[in-house]
């Protein structure tokens, strides 16, 4: 984010950028299962090895960890856990990750996050 542009609000942020496209940005999107509106996998902060620890939510855009973690929340709370940085810093860096404006629009073509979640695996085809 560039020094005079104005930080959009966590409510904003979080409309404008899905918990997928932060998951895509970490190059986490090929490890997790397709369930119907959610996805599983390992659990990409703690690093633990159980297929089902690690749920997101697609519809509800937040994730949750049954592991080590006992975490969960928004793409905010997700990237402040991963980097080990403060809310506020967090973000910050997904508004300059995806180029959020102070409008709450995405500059410069955003990934679209249901495109994306299409391309991690389906659970019936790992079955």
């Amino acid at each position: 984010m560039k020094p005079q542009e104005k930080f959009v609000g966590f409510d904003a942020l979080k409309r404008a950028v899905s918990m997928v496209q932060i998951l895509d940005r970490y190059g986490f999107m090929e490890r997790l299962r397709r369930n119907g509106d959610n996805l599983s996998g390992a659990c990409p902060i703690h690093g633990g090895h159980n297929q089902t620890q690690f749920r997101v939510s697609l519809s509800k855009n937040c994730w949750i960890c049954f592991g080590d973690c006992h975490a969960g929340g928004s793409i905010i709370d997700f990237v402040s856990r991963k980097e080990g940085i403060g809310i506020r810093d967090a973000a910050l860096l997904i508004q300059g990750w995806f180029n959020v404006r102070a409008d709450g629009s995405v500059g410069s073509q955003p990934i679209m996050g249901k495109r994306l979640a299409s391309r991690c695996r389906s659970s019936s085809a790992n079955a």
